[in-house]
């Protein structure tokens, strides 16, 4: 898939879906990344508890 095909395609599913449509997918992907890395946090004890931190800032800082 060529890089100019790939941004209109982009271009075309953003026009198709609204805008509450695409931040309900961000919000659903990063509760799913902060769900994922707590989990291998408590699982595993590793650095990832800075991700998890850095994830919380991210969603507070949204309104």
């Amino acid at each position: 898939m060529r890089p100019l095909r790939r941004a209109r395609t982009v271009a075309l599913f953003m026009r198709m879906t609204s805008m509450p449509v695409l931040y309900a997918l961000a919000m659903l992907l990063l509760l799913v990344m902060g769900t994922i890395t707590m989990t291998n946090n408590i699982l595993f004890g590793t650095q990832q508890k800075l991700i998890v931190e850095a994830l919380s800032r991210v969603v507070q800082a949204i309104p």
